[in-house]
């Protein structure tokens, strides 16, 4: 049980660190065209002892002069939370990468509330992904200039639309 719960809280901070990550700029690519301001989604399914629970990031992130800042809304089922990131958004070659430097989340629903004090002990989702700094990377896989797409190393995929 403990290690669901913190792969459920990895998976969505290393949810995060794709969506940073692929506000960052690339050698690859043109920097002036990665950085900016992108609303992101990243949608997963978290296997809860054999039952499948559906998963969800979706965030308005700025990365400008390798500054990450973001805020969003993680979804564990029904579960809801809002969250704040702060950190640094960095790349080299098609790889994206970067260090959470803050992050906070806050419940937004009863089903958020439950699931903190009964999976989380009464600690909130972002007090259990292990510490920060936290490091993230991950690959782009395309890039349109108004569309960017990247996958962790999970395979998890994050659609990023420029805003």
């Amino acid at each position: 049980m403990a290690g669901e719960k913190h792969h459920a809280v990895g998976i969505v901070l290393l949810g995060l660190g794709l969506i940073a990550g692929a506000l960052s700029c690339a050698p690859t690519y043109d920097a002036a065209k990665l950085e900016g301001d992108w609303s992101c989604e990243t949608h997963w399914t978290w296997d809860n002892n054999g039952e499948p629970v559906p998963c969800s990031f979706e965030m308005n992130a700025t990365c400008k002069d390798t500054k990450l800042s973001s805020t969003g809304v993680v979804s564990l089922g029904d579960a809801q939370w809002d969250q704040t990131t702060e950190g640094v958004c960095l790349a080299s070659g098609d790889e994206l990468h970067g260090t959470r430097t803050a992050v906070q989340t806050v419940a937004k629903n009863d089903a958020a509330r439950q699931f903190e004090t009964g999976r989380l002990g009464g600690k909130t989702l972002s007090s259990t992904g292990g510490g920060l700094p936290q490091e993230f990377r991950s690959r782009i896989t395309s890039f349109s200039g108004d569309e960017l797409v990247t996958v962790n190393q999970e395979g998890r995929t994050t659609t990023c639309t420029r805003r």
